[in-house]
This record gives C-alpha cells, sequence and structure tokens, in this order.
C-alpha cells in the first residue's frame, strides 16, 4: 500500500512519515509527493489497475447495463493521466493515481478538483471531464476492495455488532437515550421499513445515516440514499421515474437504489425519506406499501412474486448517440433494501393512516437533554463487511418462527397481546394478523439483544399500538389506564382504576411509571385528554 490513512493519528502515512491532508497538499505542489512514495509503486499500479478493470466488468450503470469497455479504458486513461493535465496538475498527487491505495485520497483529490468552479468549467471544456467520474468509480472500488480485508462480522454475535455501531455513533457526538439503537436495529430486522417520529432537530436523519455507515453503506458508494420528500408529490413517478414526452425515461431517485441493491445482494441499503409526511405517504408510497406484503420465505430466501414498478418501453441513445427503443423492464423489491421515514407532526405534514402505521415500527424522538458529552476520540469502525444477514427478517408470516423450540415463549406475548387487544376491539381500534406477527418477530429478534423481555414488549405496544390510538370519546381514558396497568403491572391489572380524582391519578401514574417509556406516553396521552378533551400518539 503506497498511500495508507492511520486511523489512530488521522494522517496520511507516506512511506514512513505522516501528513495531514494540508500538508499532503503541500508536497504536490512542491513536487516532493513522488520522492515520498515508497519503490513498490510499479507493482502496486498494475496490480490495482488490473484489479480495477475487472471490477468495473462487474459493475452496472443506474439503468441496470454493464459498463462497456470503452468506458472502462477512458477512466483508466483518466486515472493514469490526470497528473498530465494543465490546469489541475498541481493538485494530483501523483503520476499515475492508480499508485494511491487509499480511497480518502481519491476522494478528497476529487473534492479538490471540483473545488475552484471556473476552473473546473475551463476542465470540463477542455475535454477532460471524465477524470471525475473516474475518480468516483475508482473510489467505490478501493472501498469495496478494503471491505474484502476487514474483519468478518460474521465471526462476531449480532448483539456485538450493535454495541460497536452504538459506540461509533456515539464517537460521532450522538448520544440516544435508552436502547434506541438497539431498537432501531430489531425494528428493521423485524421489517425494512420503520418510521422515526419527533420534534425536528432531534437527531432522526442522522441516526439513519450513521447507522448505515456504521456497516459501510454511505453516500459515496451509493448503499445509502437521502431523499427529500416534497408536498407536490401525489403519485409514485417522483421516487420510481416516469415518461417524458419524448418517450425517454426519467429514472426516480428509488429505482436505482433497487438496482443497485438488486446487483449487490450481500449488502444492505438504506433509503432515508425526509420529512415524509410532507406528502401523503399513501399516494407517492403506494407501490411499496402493497408489494412489502407479498414477501415470501422460500428455502431461506425473501421473494417477491410481484414487481413493485415496471419500467415502460421508452427510447433511449446509445453509444454512438442513436435513439433505440428499450424493452420493459420490471423491478422487484430487494430483500436487503430498507426504508426509513423521518416525521415531523405539524400544521404542514399530513397524518398516518392506518395502512402505513400497521407496516411500519414507528419510533419517536421525544426526550431531548441538551447537555453536551464529549465522547472522546472518534471510533474508527471496521464493520464494512458486515452482510445483508445482520438486518435481513427471518420471519415472513406467524408459522416460520413458530415450532416447537419458541412455541412457549411467543404464547406468552401473545396472550399479553390478546388482553390488549380485546380494550381495543371496544373502540374498534383493535389490531389485525399483521401487526400480531410483526411484534412476534421482534420479540423474538430481541432475544439475546434486549435482556429485559417485558421492556421488548413495553416497546412494541408503545410503536405497534399507541400511534393507532386517538380520539376524544370518554372511553379513551378508560382504555389508555387498561393498557398501562396491562403492561407495567401484569399482576395487578387493577393498579389504577377510574374513581380517582385527575390530578391523584396522573400524579400516581406517572410516579409508577419511573423511567418507562411506554408509561410515560401513556400519562402525556391521558393528561393531554383531560387537559384538552382530546388526544394522539403525535406530539
Amino acid at each position: 500500500m503506497i498511500v495508507k490513512f492511520d486511523k489512530k493519528n488521522k494522517k496520511y502515512l507516506v512511506g514512513k512519515n505522516h501528513y495531514s491532508i494540508e500538508q499532503l497538499m503541500e508536497l504536490i505542489k512542491d513536487g516532493m509527493f513522488e520522492q515520498a512514495l515508497s519503490t513498490d509503486t510499479k507493482t502496486t499500479e498494475i496490480d490495482n489497475e488490473q484489479a480495477f478493470r475487472d471490477w468495473m466488468s462487474q459493475q452496472k450503470k443506474d439503468n441496470g447495463e454493464p459498463y462497456s469497455d470503452r468506458t472502462i479504458n477512458q477512466d483508466c486513461s483518466e486515472i493514469k493521466n490526470a497528473k498530465s493535465k494543465d490546469l489541475i496538475k498541481e493538485i494530483i498527487p501523483c503520476e499515475n493515481l492508480f499508485n494511491i491505495d487509499e480511497p480518502q485520497v481519491i476522494i478528497d483529490t476529487k473534492n479538490e478538483v471540483v473545488k475552484d468552479k471556473e476552473i473546473f468549467e475551463q476542465f470540463n471544456k477542455s475535454n477532460h471531464y471524465c477524470l471525475t467520474s473516474g475518480l468516483s468509480h475508482y473510489y467505490d472500488f478501493l472501498v469495496w476492495k478494503h471491505s474484502q480485508k476487514t474483519e468478518d462480522a460474521t465471526n462476531l454475535s449480532h448483539k456485538e455488532i450493535v454495541e460497536k455501531i452504538s459506540n461509533y455513533i456515539k464517537s460521532k457526538g450522538f448520544n440516544y437515550s435508552g436502547n434506541l439503537i438497539e431498537n432501531f436495529y430489531l425494528s428493521l430486522k423485524s421489517k425494512p421499513f420503520v418510521i422515526l417520529a419527533g420534534i425536528s432537530g432531534t437527531g432522526k436523519t442522522r441516526l439513519v445515516k450513521l447507522f448505515a455507515e456504521a456497516i459501510g453503506a454511505t453516500e459515496e458508494n451509493k448503499r445509502y440514499k437521502l431523499i427529500s420528500v416534497r408536498p407536490d408529490w401525489s403519485d409514485s413517478s417522483d421516487l420510481f421515474g416516469h415518461l417524458d414526452l419524448q418517450n425517454h425515461f426519467v429514472t426516480g431517485e428509488l429505482t436505482e437504489v433497487i438496482r443497485k441493491a438488486k446487483d449487490d445482494p450481500e449488502r444492505p441499503y438504506f433509503v432515508c425519506l425526509d420529512e415524509m409526511n410532507l406528502a401523503r405517504v399513501e399516494y407517492y408510497l403506494s407501490d411499496f406499501l402493497s408489494n412489502i406484503e407479498t414477501r415470501e420465505l422460500q428455502e431461506g430466501e425473501i421473494v417477491t412474486k410481484t414487481e413493485i414498478f415496471t419500467i415502460p418501453k421508452h427510447l433511449k441513445n446509445d453509444e454512438n448517440g442513436e435513439e433505440k427503443w428499450q424493452d420493459e423492464e420490471k423491478l422487484f423489491l430487494p430483500n436487503n433494501l430498507y426504508i426509513v421515514g423521518t416525521v415531523n407532526m405539524d400544521e404542514t405534514t399530513f397524518p398516518f393512516s392506518k395502512k402505513v402505521l400497521d407496516r411500519a415500527n414507528t419510533i419517536e424522538f421525544s426526550e431531548v437533554d441538551l447537555k453536551f458529552e464529549d465522547a472522546g476520540s472518534e471510533v474508527q469502525l471496521d464493520l464494512p463487511g458486515v452482510t445483508n444477514d445482520f438486518l435481513r427478517s427471518e420471519y415472513i408470516v406467524l408459522k416460520d418462527g413458530y415450532n416447537d423450540s419458541t412455541k412457549g415463549f411467543l404464547d406468552k406475548w401473545i396472550e399479553r397481546l390478546e388482553i390488549i387487544n380485546s380494550e381495543l376491539k371496544k373502540m374498534d381500534m383493535h389490531v389485525g394478523y399483521r401487526v400480531r406477527d410483526e411484534i412476534c418477530f421482534y420479540m423474538l429478534n430481541s432475544r439475546g439483544i434486549i435482556q429485559n423481555e417485558n421492556e421488548a414488549f413495553n416497546t412494541e405496544v408503545m410503536q405497534k399500538i399507541l400511534p393507532r390510538i386517538q380520539g376524544s370519546s370518554n372511553e379513551l381514558r378508560t382504555l389508555l389506564i387498561n393498557i398501562f396497568n396491562s403492561c407495567l403491572f401484569e399482576s395487578d391489572k387493577n393498579k389504577f382504576i377510574q374513581d380517582k380524582d385527575d390530578d391523584t391519578l396522573l400524579k400516581e401514574m406517572k410516579d409508577s411509571a419511573g423511567d418507562s417509556p411506554l408509561g410515560n406516553k401513556i400519562v402525556a396521552m391521558l393528561k393531554r385528554l383531560i387537559n384538552d378533551g382530546y388526544t394522539k400518539f403525535w406530539i
């Protein structure tokens, strides 16, 4: 390895010396970079170029087509000859960028190239714009190459991986309360659709990004995608794509991710729908909501027999610039794609229907501690080798997880759920088999991750049951109290009864709830019902 990033010192190792990125750029400007390289340059150059060619031949473009030999040759030429371009030669580290084996150096070089807009525009006019594309491809290759050398995450338990992820996120300055990281993981594993709700600025979007980043999914390698939802979305065309007036297909942002995930089934891909309820989720995400329910478990693999979207027959320019008709293409939901939506509940957003709530775990971000705790030095996580097995659900219907070894465990929680559901039924708010199954999946997955089984069950009640409860009926008071008693005081289901005055009832329930998120949420909903005559889950 010629140039290596020393994670401990956070500097680049060139030869035997360490340099910051600023010092590295000074070396380049002074023409001293080549002298700092070790003597095995030629071998590394040959190995990297051939390995890059082999890797590129296996990759596909956003439209699903493989890269042509012409494109691969062009990339290699740009990477090898970047130093010869007068406009940018001062910021290119060495004569041949195949000498560089560290991804961060490549991406820093690309950023330097495009930083000066005036130079970059001149650069494009000189027909050298292919360099930035080549650098992006070479960066992706190096990330992939290093992921093959990293710690084999299959040797770690899922709990150990989650602990490493949690420590990584803390080192980035985000300290989420309680078992939120564990809960987020279990929610994703139970079903690949999760909603993060709460007031603005509580770190919802950041959690998705850092969690994905911790296991090797980044924006740079296109395994993490942030999609900002717009208020004017009324159908799925913005996500999946549409035909324009010239019969060309305009690719949607989600379509690109689906294609990449399909071609890379061993690694997880993440999509964050930021502020997903600025538009009606039932309208623009309806295809996904329906398709996710068609999944089946066949010989240990999750498959969907119904396509999530069909790209219609359309015109497309080939490499010679000639328009040709392309056959329709059916896209199926890959089992390594995880969609997380972040939501704020205010006057600018839309509420969720039961169709959406039934299909997702809703994690609320309501606890805010403004005190800053320095987590110390940043943790350099070495887990890009995590495969999709870490997140992939093992169950699609209850039968998949219900057997002699789990029967007693599951029956216990189904019985608890039946008690709650009988109370919900009195107000026509009861749940169906889908919610039952997904609560059971969460309980099965939580074993070995969350020690307290009651805590895991109460978490699911808060995420799958409480979001359905809203209204102004006096019966809601009884319902909330009965759920509180059933979940927090199983042995004394009449712990809190109706004949107490409001202030006394709220105070005693608050004291009894302690640090239970479910208990405190129910108390907050009950307080709102008493004070305002109306209550709902959302803040």
